[in-house]
């Protein structure tokens, strides 16, 4: 991973994310703002909740769902997101329940919402290639729309929050459609909105004013999309480039590797799971070949590149990368001119490592077991490390002898099995009281836990630092 080149994408993304988010703001409020004036300071609050939601989904979604190589992400996150929002919407919507009429399309719109939902998360459990179901976006959004033109049927008041609302469906839509279905789900956007003055039975301008503000958010998100597709394809030719030079395999191979690697560890560990601790480096050597695949789409992910660029920026000096997997933390240390050692077991995650910082020319430093490397370091660091180990704290008691005085311990603790990864050891450990108990000082900043990246912030990312 080129860091250097995910800082200078990320720095364009936001550039554009803005330009998107402050048009958006402009045609909600001046487009729309007719129609909701109609509604009252109910119509008010609904359209600007909405239109909040509408931002946060233009700047966070496109990254999330598309800088991944989880496939299915992009189709189960939306039925999540509404699996929470239907509820809440339509309890939000019963002030202005007066008529049975309304309580009749709120009845009819529920149904719809709920039956789409469980509907669609039927049709991806039954369908575990994410292949195979390309058209659930489009789906989703025929149900959004469904709701629309129902709930607008009650007159231009209720209308006013739903033509905002229809903004987050779009943006929804195309953050989770592909090809040839995004451009299908446009055309059926914009049929139902030609649609509304006959249901709704409001002018071609009320429309109009309200339509502005869907154009306006499709194409801000077309624009981030794009943006955040075309690097993560440049991210995973280059990954997968490097995978195929290393492990002499296809680039087909190797591109399903990353997609299944993950899985295939989780399963290997649940039918034979070692028990002696011994045993469980042994069974980390033996399944290194899928670890070299797993660790590679995890670098892949946003959430993971914008937290390795905080601990880039947060490590310096002499650096001591403990269970340092692929390498990619150690490696762009070393280009950035840090004296690093590199440390975890032997395997082929640990020789892929190898094998690309001679191949860039980068004097890393190469250990298999803590007692070969020499203290004193200025920050170490243990990244999804100790969950791995069955006895943790000997090792935190090794690392913490090697910090510097002054020097800085980021470590992670996230104790306990989960469904993808079965082989976490469930410890009763509070990581933070032991370092505090040894004397090191907590060094998390509010910064830290609220303006960074989203994985800095997790209570489990701990940063400590040694008494001088």
């Amino acid at each position: 991973m080129n860091y250097a080149d995910q800082t200078g994408f990320l720095s364009k993304f936001s550039l554009n994310q803005v330009i998107a988010q402050v048009t958006y703001q402009a045609a909600a409020f001046w487009t729309v703002g007719n129609a909701l004036g109609r509604s009252g300071w109910y119509g008010l609050t609904m359209g600007l909740l909405i239109a909040i939601g509408v931002v946060c989904a233009m700047a966070y979604l496109p990254l999330y769902l598309r800088l991944t190589v989880e496939r299915r992400k992009k189709y189960s996150w939306p039925i999540k997101f509404r699996t929470v929002a239907s509820p809440v919407l339509a309890f939000a919507a019963i002030p202005l329940l007066t008529t049975p009429a309304r309580w009749l399309a709120w009845g009819g719109c529920l149904v719809i919402a709920v039956v789409g939902v469980l509907a669609a998360r039927r049709a991806l459990k039954r369908m575990p290639d994410a292949d195979a179901i390309p058209l659930l976006p489009l789906e989703l959004l025929v149900g959004d729309l469904a709701i629309v033109l129902i709930a607008s049927s009650q007159g231009s008041g209720a209308f006013a929050g739903c033509a905002v609302g229809l903004s987050l469906a779009i943006v929804l839509f195309l953050v989770s459609a592909e090809g040839r279905t995004r451009w299908i789900g446009l055309v059926v956007a914009a049929l139902a909105f030609a649609c509304l003055p006959g249901i709704g039975a409001m002018s071609l301008l009320i429309v109009a004013e309200a339509a502005g503000a869907g154009v306006v958010a499709a194409a801000g998100t077309i624009r981030l999309v794009f943006l955040a597709e075309t690097q993560h394809q440049s991210n995973v030719s280059a990954t997968v480039d490097e995978l195929t030079s290393f492990a002499a395999v296809t680039p087909e191979y190797a591109e399903e590797m990353l997609e299944t690697a993950t899985g295939i560890l989780a399963r290997n560990w649940t039918i034979d799971p070692p028990v002696e601790p011994e045993a469980v480096g042994h069974w980390y050597e033996a399944n290194s070949e899928y670890y070299l695949y797993d660790l590679a789409q995890f670098h892949l992910a946003y959430k993971h590149i914008r937290f390795m660029l905080d601990i880039i920026e947060l490590s310096g000096g002499r650096v001591l990368d403990y269970g340092a997997g692929i390498g990619d933390l150690s490696l762009e240390l070393s280009r950035r001119g840090h004296d690093v050692t590199y440390l975890d077991v032997d395997g082929r995650t640990k020789a892929f490592a190898r094998w690309r910082a001679e191949r860039d020319w980068l004097p890393v430093t190469f250990a298999s077991e803590l007692d070969e490397v020499e203290g004193p370091f200025d920050t170490i660091v243990s990244l999804d490390v100790f969950e791995h180990l069955a006895e943790p704290l000997p090792v935190v008691d090794g690392l913490i002898e090697k910090v510097a005085p002054g020097g800085r311990m980021i470590v992670t603790a996230y104790f306990g099995a989960t469904k993808s990864h079965p082989m976490h050891f469930d410890h009763d450990i509070d990581l933070g009281a032991y370092l505090r108990a040894a004397g090191l000082i907590d060094r998390k900043t509010f910064a830290m836990k609220h303006l960074r990246s989203e994985f800095l912030g997790k209570r489990g990312v701990l940063v400590f630092e040694k008494p001088k």
